[in-house]
């Protein structure tokens, strides 16, 4: 009877090991995940200041042509025929036009691939489904 028992005792405190083992072994596949996901969102970050950065520098030149042709097309107002000059005012507002239509697509399309991949962060698990069990 006392073999009994003390098998018993052994089966139970190897099944509760076993338990912790393997959430122990979750927590460290969480940490691991938790560690990467920092990682990701470092480069991201990264990644998001150069591409603003470079995004303002490449409208900062952009904007600077269009003031350049504006200056210099409004000097040539008397050695223009004057539908020529018309012709260029309009297809460079015509162009301005559409700059300003990509610049505007270009922002609803960020914002709503933002709030799609944080839709895709918030919906996920936090992290491993321990249960807290009472062991009296």
């Amino acid at each position: 009877m006392d073999s009994r028992l003390f098998d018993r005792w052994l089966n139970e405190i190897n099944s509760h090991l076993n338990r912790l083992t393997k959430e122990v072994k979750e927590l460290r596949q969480f940490q691991a995940s938790v560690e990467y996901e920092k990682q990701v969102q470092a480069a991201l970050e990264l990644m998001g200041r150069m591409q603003a950065s470079h995004a303002s520098y490449t409208n900062l030149i952009i904007v600077a042509g269009y003031a350049a042709f504006f200056t210099f097309w409004s000097t040539l107002k008397n050695d223009l025929p004057k539908w020529l000059y018309a012709v260029s005012g309009l297809l460079i507002v015509l162009s301005l036009l559409v700059f300003i239509a990509w610049e505007v697509t270009k922002m609803i399309w960020g914002a709503f691939h933002l709030r799609k991949a944080e839709y895709q962060l918030t919906s996920r698990s936090p992290g491993p489904d321990i249960a807290i069990r009472s062991h009296l």
